[in-house]
């Protein structure tokens, strides 16, 4: 007699069963991550060169690392006393980052470097994975677009395939990605078909808990870096709205429609919109009015046969990630065309193959990608002009695309699979997933370490890119070894002045650097000539040169570059048609009265500079042609001072004008929007100290006084402190912070610009409107 197993038994046995498979993939997945990231380790550690390389990728390193000392872990932005006379700090906020935390440690550098990138890379493909399972793809599939997503962003194999390197200046776009990908799954979770075991109300609270997981991921994005994520969340946005529109009943729609106007509103309770509208109207490198799209056509004849316009129009398909060209000296190097088709063709081979809104997203995603190639193009002929870059709508949809250019790539071993019944036998898989892993990662290492002749080249082209680590590549010279003892920066420290740095003057000896334009006026771009001829030295002598070592610069590098700080460089710190960068402050021209007033001690020239105002401190050679000086200002203005006459600001170019023909006057005389009839006295024993996000400053009078210090006035400073209510602030000359006090002055100047509190900066805005138009006309 046959025995009859109880149902509930067998039922136990099958879940068992499926539990055991589970944890199989598991572990042979976790095994497979681990032997991955240890190839990349390898090569990392062998080229660390292309990690948070030259200018930009040092940039974000050096923010993070600042943020600790000088920013509260809840801030969205913090004063930079390091460059522009204390600017806004486009914040990367490390404490929200897991890729940051292994520089908390006190490991070696070259470890805490390759940990954090190992932390973004492992972040980037389990999210991956989860995101593959989630659109309906097998676990394979999932599992190698995970690898897959990493050799097109990472450095080095980015390169091979044709893609930007985006990770090798800005990793932490990682992180970002990850969190993106969560946001994907949380959306498409939503409005999901209920099973008999659930109730409506359990499904309801299910739905409203994703609704509130997704807001927190999105939020998440924005904190850990809310000016660099805020941007390239359009992509995004994209995405959602796909998946929303690809919705497969009614119900699921309506969730994720809630879903997306619970985001926008929670944006608006927190006043986003104000809070990076302002930011944008603040910097200069944004023209007022500037449309979302333009389009111009050449009207020039020949315009796209000129070569030059070719050569631009490829370099700015392969900046912005789209298109490069093979990567020399590797045998099997391709540029990104392959790519592109793949994508397109996998989004459509989705449609036809894949089951589920995976399927109409893979159509979706086709579509997008078209007119996002289109769109690049177009930009980069400049037919098309638009406000945002084109990477700003697919980086973060950067695993979406790595699932759907998989589906074609690995069609033909997808079918040999399911005729040979392979899929169906999950522990096989599981190994079939491990041996995927093991062979890309000996392809890995030894596709960069068998080969010495193309290491060789390898090595050639990646130093032309950068030096090696961050903390060696900063050597230390006569002259940064005096500045860091004469004005270097710490939280409670007094300002003792800055540094501005000169290079290309008419008669300057950079200009005699084999290579450097000998031209009249600076061409754009032109700095980086200098600079690279000037660090012949053993140091650039500007921006991070400086900054690795505390040194305070009026230089600036950013997104946020004021327009009265631009107005200055311009106006008065420039020769008449020197170009203006976008997102580069520099002094071109010695005006030793403006830079006094803007609190410079110590200018970096390399030409003699003469006046009685002036001491030579430091003289260094710069290679064979150039000569770099070091020259220290007497009395520049270190808060200490003290105008006697104030004058009403009626307009911009007035002002210009008479500081123009008399800068002296600025020791003296402050303009000001509402001039107070008073009698002002000179003020003594003047200091102002750098505290973690604010200002200390403290002065006596022997009656009514002011101050003008050299930091560039906001409505988002707030008094506080014993001379709190007893003073008052205002901005004098466009750009100096003036406070006005009777007897004695202690204040702190506390920085408050965050979300729900930026309508002190759209006030910014409003005092210095007349700039946008004059900063790009002649007076």
């Amino acid at each position: 007699m046959q025995e009859v197993i109880p149902t509930s038994f067998s039922e136990d046995v099958k879940t068992k069963e499926i539990t055991t498979i589970h944890l199989t993939h598991v572990l042979i997945f976790t095994l497979a991550f681990v032997i991955v990231l240890a190839a990349f380790v390898l090569i990392w550690d062998k080229y660390p060169q292309l990690l948070y390389i030259y200018r930009d990728g040092e940039y974000n390193l050096w923010i993070s690392l600042k943020y600790t000392e000088w920013a509260s872990p809840f801030g969205m932005t913090s004063i930079n006393p390091f460059q522009g006379m204390t600017s806004m700090l486009v914040t990367i906020n490390p404490y929200f980052n897991p890729g940051q935390w292994p520089f908390f440690t006190k490991l070696p550098p070259d470890i805490k470097i390759i940990t954090s990138y190992a932390i973004y890379a492992l972040e980037l493909m389990l999210s991956t994975l989860a995101l593959g399972i989630a659109f309906g793809f097998s676990r394979l599939h999932s599992f190698v677009a995970s690898i897959w997503v990493i050799l097109l962003l990472f450095p080095p194999f980015n390169f091979f395939f044709g893609v930007g390197g985006w990770f090798c200046g800005a990793p932490m776009y990682g992180h970002a990605i990850a969190l993106t990908n969560l946001s994907f799954i949380a959306c498409l979770n939503l409005g999901t078909r209920r099973t008999p075991y659930q109730t409506k109300l359990r499904v309801f609270q299910r739905n409203l808990l994703l609704v509130g997981v997704l807001i927190l991921l999105i939020l998440a994005i924005m904190f850990a870096a809310p000016f660099y994520n805020a941007g390239i969340l359009l992509g995004t946005a994209l995405v959602l709205c796909g998946i929303t529109l690809c919705s497969l009943t009614r119900e699921q729609f309506y969730w994720r429609v809630f879903a997306g106007l619970a985001v926008i509103a929670t944006f608006y309770t927190l006043g986003l919109p104000e809070f990076y509208t302002s930011a944008k109207a603040y910097s200069a490198r944004y023209i007022e009015n500037q449309p979302l799209v333009a389009i111009g056509w050449p009207s020039s004849a020949g315009y796209f046969n000129n070569q030059e316009t070719i050569a631009r129009a490829w370099s700015m398909l392969c900046a912005y990630g789209v298109h490069c060209a093979a990567f020399p000296g590797w045998p099997i190097s391709i540029n990104t065309g392959w790519l592109n088709a793949s994508i397109v063709l996998g989004g459509i081979t989705a449609w036809l193959t894949i089951p589920r809104s995976a399927a109409r997203i893979g159509i979706f995603v086709a579509v997008t990608w078209i007119i996002i190639l289109l769109s690049t193009i177009l930009s980069s002929f400049g037919i098309l002009s638009l406000l945002f870059a084109p990477y700003c709508f697919y980086l973060m949809m950067f695993s979406l695309l790595a699932l759907y250019s998989l589906n074609i790539l690995t069609l033909p071993i997808k079918i040999a699979l399911d005729r040979a019944r392979i899929g169906q036998n999950s522990i096989l898989l599981s190994f079939l997933a491990l041996g995927i892993a093991l062979a890309v990662s000996l392809w890995l290492v030894n596709s960069l370490h068998a080969n010495r002749e193309m290491a060789a080249r390898w090595q050639k082209v990646t130093t032309s890119l950068t030096q090696v680590m961050l903390e060696e590549r900063h050597s230390a010279t006569s002259i940064t070894q005096l500045l860091r003892k004469e004005i270097a920066l710490q939280p409670g420290t007094r300002f003792r002045g800055s540094v501005a740095t000169i290079y290309g003057t008419a008669d300057g000896t950079l200009r005699r650097a084999p290579g450097v334009s000998q031209t009249a006026t600076i061409a754009a771009g032109q700095f980086e000539e200098f600079l690279t001829a000037a660090a012949q030295s053993g140091s650039s002598h500007d921006l991070l040169d400086l900054w690795i070592w505390n040194i305070p610069t009026l230089s600036e590098y950013g997104q946020g570059v004021s327009h009265p700080l631009m107005f200055y460089m311009s106006k008065f710190l420039s020769s008449p048609g020197d170009a203006n960068e976008s997102h580069f402050a520099f002094p071109h021209l010695a005006n030793v009265d403006i830079l006094q007033a803007l609190g410079v001690r110590f200018v970096i020239i390399d030409a003699p500079l003469l006046g009685d105002s002036v001491t030579l401190r430091r003289q260094l050679r710069a290679g064979d042609n150039a000569t770099l000086f070091l020259y220290e200002l007497s009395a520049p203005n270190l808060g200490d001072y003290s105008p006697t006459r104030l004058h009403a600001l009626n307009s911009v170019t007035e002002f210009y004008r008479k500081i123009h023909a008399n800068p002296k006057s600025l020791k003296t005389d402050a303009y000001v929007e509402a001039p107070l009839k008073v009698d002002l006295t000179p003020a003594y024993d003047a200091k102002m100290i750098y505290q973690k996000n604010g200002i200390h400053v403290t002065a006596k009078s022997n009656g009514t006084s002011a101050l003008l210090l050299p930091v560039q006035f906001s409505h988002c400073y707030r008094p506080r402190g014993p001379s709190n209510g007893k003073i008052k602030i205002m901005r004098a000359n466009l750009i100096h912070t003036l406070v006005i006090f009777n007897g004695d002055l202690d204040i702190n100047l506390v920085w408050e610009y965050r979300w729900g509190q930026s309508k002190c900066r759209q006030q910014d805005v409003t005092d210095t409107k007349d700039l946008v138009k004059l900063n790009r006309q002649e007076l």
